[in-house]
């Protein structure tokens, strides 16, 4: 577990156990705002729960919504693209396989870019300051 400022003054806990008792192989996180909470379970991969200000005062509470052939980044990657078909673990594969060899062959099709050497150059740089504070008893590592 370790916290983490960002430089827009952001502030996240990040909490990973690859031994949690009742989540095997689980890939579950929370994103909370000020305003809003979007959270995803990879158990439960063909939806999104988002809780946020648009309902009305007493109506509020987190509503399901579905990845179908619809949303956003999925679209075009099922080999069964229509209303009703969900998404499971092994969709997600299927989509991420789709989206890097679009962006290999110059393909946009208004997926999110895969990430780069760049992208996972930095998540190592994130995971060595962890390390870091972790064996200077918690304090802070700036990383730039």
């Amino acid at each position: 577990m370790f916290n983490a400022e960002f430089e827009n003054g952001a502030v996240g806990s990040i909490s990973v156990s690859r031994v949690a008792f009742g989540d095997p192989n689980a890939l579950m996180f929370d994103v909370m705002g000020t305003k809003a909470k979007a959270s995803f379970d990879l158990a439960r991969g063909g939806e999104i729960l988002l809780n946020d200000e648009t309902a009305e005062p007493g109506m509020r509470g987190p509503r399901q919504i579905l990845t179908g052939q619809n949303f956003p980044y999925f679209k075009g990657g099922s080999s069964m693209d229509f209303a009703g078909v969900g998404t499971t673990q092994i969709d997600q594969f299927n989509f991420q396989a789709r989206a890097f060899l679009g962006q290999v062959a110059g393909i946009d099709e208004g997926l999110p870019p895969v990430p780069s050497f760049a992208h996972g150059y930095r998540a190592i740089r994130i995971q060595n300051a962890v390390a870091e504070s972790a064996a200077n008893n918690g304090a802070a590592v700036e990383i730039n």
